[in-house]
């Protein structure tokens, strides 16, 4: 802005009117310049946002896609070692000490049977939403976690209501619980307690996840949801709460978390129990 006073009344010479019209124009230039640039550096922020996006995509389905290739891999050795493992037994002139070193070794691979069914469930399940037994869910998934608990000397401490039901995917449902119990495990130190509760709300169940473990600063908690974030550097993909907040929120449900450092962190969700909830 120009501004040019005088005491008394001026009219200007018409080389200074000149002078004030490029003065003017050379404003209105800049004036122009300056919303050009910014259009352009939106631009080139949302362009940059895109690409982050997609990148994000890809790491997304990778890890997706390896998740499913471990899970079904497992399955290919352990269906030989299996049947090796029918012919042995059939065989009469075994011992009786082989026979039941035998058997164990049946019930084991029955249990990694069950989990790598369970594993393939969490990425592989194409089928519809339906009424899925919360209760039962929870509990394979537990299996699952049955020797991890046991070499940190964990107490899971069960308090299901008795008859509820949510509709969504099963394996979808299974995946949320499974990652948040192994954030509660990893959180927790050896001879800690988890605490799984379920109940039954107006329209719905809620699910908490509570340990006694170290808790998390505000800085943590802040992005906890974010994907790719992770306090584990070695071993964590980041993935865990993002994926689970998100399967959560397709199925019409919510996610709320407490945390406290060196006092624990309770997740806790809310899913509803009908089709039409």
């Amino acid at each position: 802005m120009l501004s040019v006073h005088f005491k008394e009344p001026y009219k200007p010479s018409e080389r200074e009117q000149r002078l004030t019209d490029l003065y003017a124009r050379l404003a209105v230039c800049a004036i122009e310049n300056a919303r050009l640039y910014e259009a352009l550096e939106d631009e080139f922020s949302q362009r940059k946002q895109t690409q982050e996006a997609l990148i994000q995509a890809e790491k997304l389905a990778a890890t997706g896609r390896l998740a499913a290739t471990i899970a079904h891999e497992i399955n290919n050795p352990l269906e030989a070692v299996t049947n090796y493992l029918y012919l042995a037994r059939k065989n009469s002139a075994l011992p009786a000490d082989v026979k039941r070193q035998l058997d164990i070794v049946d019930e084991e691979l029955d249990r990694v049977a069950h989990i790598a069914q369970q594993t393939l469930g969490f990425y592989r399940d194409n089928s519809e939403p339906q009424a899925v037994d919360v209760t039962k869910s929870i509990q394979d998934v537990l299996t699952i976690y049955e020797r991890r608990l046991h070499y940190k000397s964990l107490r899971v401490q069960p308090d299901f209501g008795a008859g509820l039901f949510v509709w969504v995917l099963q394996g979808e449902f299974k995946q949320a619980i499974s990652n948040l119990i192994a954030n509660a495990i990893d959180a927790s130190a050896d001879g800690d307690r988890i605490l799984v509760r379920t109940r039954a709300l107006h329209s719905g169940v809620r699910i908490t996840i509570a340990d006694t473990g170290m808790g998390m600063s505000k800085d943590i908690k802040a992005k906890v949801f974010t994907p790719f974030f992770t306090t584990k550097q070695q071993v964590g993909t980041g993935l865990g709460l993002w994926t689970t907040k998100t399967l959560l929120e397709k199925h019409g449900g919510r996610i709320s978390m407490r945390s406290k450092e060196g006092r624990g962190t309770v997740m806790s969700i809310i899913l509803p129990s009908s089709q039409s909830s």
